[in-house]
């Protein structure tokens, strides 16, 4: 198979930072035939190209917080993070886990697996602990 299916889901969260309601982008499911993986925000760092791509197709969401590269303290360093489409503090990934239960489908595209998409899931497929930050 030479497409992987990404769906994208999305949910509703208040900034930590100025009380504002946003959408986050809340967990990726990459699919290849039998073969899945879900990750999150941050397991697009090493992959920009595909965050871009992602971003592009959620794009239509009204109130969807930016998703780029931000430093994080407690971190002690940069990820790609879901961000307040308001103010644009950093929503961290610990705090995407909350968001599981209220997740609803944001978008859902076909990608061409030479294109980054197929690299990507066999290196979750491969990680320890199914990301790769």
């Amino acid at each position: 198979m030479n497409e992987i299916e990404i769906h994208a889901q999305v949910a509703t969260v208040d900034c930590w930072s100025c009380g504002a309601e946003f959408i986050i982008a809340s967990a990726i499911r990459l699919t290849r035939g039998d073969e899945t993986a879900e990750c999150d925000i941050a397991d697009f760092t090493e992959f920009p190209q595909l965050a871009a791509t992602l971003s592009d197709c959620l794009s239509a969401i009204a109130n969807l917080g930016p998703l780029k590269l931000r430093h994080s303290a407690t971190v002690g360093g940069s990820y790609f993070s879901n961000g307040c489409a308001h103010c644009d503090a950093l929503f961290g990934r610990h705090f995407e886990i909350a968001t599981r239960n209220e997740e609803r489908l944001g978008a859902s595209f076909t990608a061409p697996a030479v294109d980054g998409w197929g690299k990507m899931l066999g290196d979750l497929l491969a990680s320890n602990d199914g990301h790769l930050f």
